[in-house]
């Protein structure tokens, strides 16, 4: 976890930036699941019969014919937790802590932008995940996409919580009522 003991930090501070934090590593746990997934899923429709083991393992409870459905919905519900979460950032915590420091605000507009590319990035991934039972050999570009989505995501993440959490840990509750 980034330091929180940052001159003017307070209780209520702490607590939001130990929040965030918890969300971030449940982006990056998510992430690491997501491209386990897709990478077993290449594997087995483009490998041998050990790459196809493997993707049955990796599923677990899914049999190997359900990763069509596994798929598609893992990806959505992932991105659907990225977006969202970047857009209350967008438009609750970057307000509130560019008002309490305002030089943050290049920092803040580079998050905002970066949160713009990833959105851009995931959609792309989600119509190669749409057409691959079509195409399987978009299997390799969907691997690499999803290694791009996770360089993104991973420098994103550790670039605001370096850059927010000394201004984070001194809001209080009322900051962000």
């Amino acid at each position: 976890m980034p330091q929180l003991d940052f001159p003017g930090a307070n209780p209520q501070g702490v607590e939001l930036a130990q929040r965030l934090f918890v969300i971030h590593d449940q982006m990056r746990r998510d992430m690491d699941e997501f491209r386990r997934l897709v990478t077993a899923v290449v594997d087995g429709i483009g490998g041998d019969a050990a790459a196809r083991g493997r993707l049955q393992g990796a599923m677990d409870a899914f049999r190997q014919r359900d990763w069509q459905r596994i798929l598609p919905r893992y990806c959505a519900q992932f991105c659907s937790f990225v977006h969202g979460h970047h857009t209350v950032e967008d438009a609750s915590m970057f307000p509130v802590l560019q008002k309490r420091n305002p030089d943050l605000a290049p920092r803040i507009k580079q998050l905002v932008e970066e949160h713009g590319r990833l959105v851009e990035h995931l959609d792309q991934l989600q119509q190669m995940i749409r057409l691959l039972p079509g195409d399987p050999s978009l299997g390799p570009k969907m691997l690499a996409k999803v290694g791009e989505v996770a360089e993104l995501l991973s420098a994103h993440l550790e670039y605001e919580e370096t850059h927010l959490t000394p201004t984070l840990v001194r809001l209080t509750y009322a900051d962000i009522a």
